[in-house]
């Protein structure tokens, strides 16, 4: 009995599918192209109903005329926020690991410069004593950062990305650097950054 209903679903929903494709038939090749996403979905969940269904699921979808149709408005439904923050971190991986990803996608024959292109922020030169006036800000002190400082301010930024402790893309960019007892140090500002703190501690 079980068998039959499982059975059953499937022939419906494979009825539904069929007739969905019909009314597909004499449409342009364009048109065609701009449905390419809802076909797609439609037969998606047509196979993955027909694979997971249970029982007692087959049985109340087989009370409606068209299962299909009413999976795949519920599909969409879930389907439908927004993937904005998702690429903007996309973006920021591409712009910060440009000139790594060139080494595995080929270039184009001519790249645009873009003139306009955003520089990160300079690293600001304060002295210690300044310290003492910013007792209400939030930040982290790295101390004896010999040579390239940029180097030291990028490797910090990587590193805590790929830690998990900076979210959503976020970069240290207010940075300054001072001396202390004859030792190069590098304060990274927490203000305007978004970040783990507890995995930071």
């Amino acid at each position: 009995m079980s068998g039959d209903i499982i059975q059953s679903i499937r022939d419906k929903l494979e009825e539904n599918y069929v007739a969905y494709t019909k009314q597909l038939q004499g449409l342009r090749p364009d048109e065609l192209i701009a449905l390419a996403p809802q076909i797609a979905a439609r037969k998606f969940v047509c196979d993955s109903l027909s694979e997971h269904c249970n029982v007692d699921d087959a049985a109340r979808l087989l009370r409606f005329e068209n299962p299909l149709e009413l999976a795949v408005d519920l599909w969409e439904n879930e389907m439908n926020y927004s993937y904005q923050d998702e690429f903007e971190h996309l973006l920021w991986r591409i712009s910060d690991k440009e000139a790594v990803y060139h080494k595995r996608y080929p270039p184009a024959d001519e790249i645009i410069q873009d003139t306009e292109a955003v520089q990160p922020p300079p690293i600001q030169t304060i002295e210690a004593e300044k310290l003492r006036t910013m007792e209400q800000r939030e930040g982290l002190v790295l101390q004896g950062c010999g040579g390239d400082l940029r180097e030291w301010v990028d490797g910090i930024n990587d590193m805590f990305t790929e830690a998990g402790i900076l979210l959503e893309g976020s970069r240290f960019e207010n940075v300054s650097t001072f001396q202390h007892d004859g030792l190069t140090c590098l304060l990274f500002s927490f203000e305007g950054v978004k970040l783990d703190a507890g995995k930071l501690a």
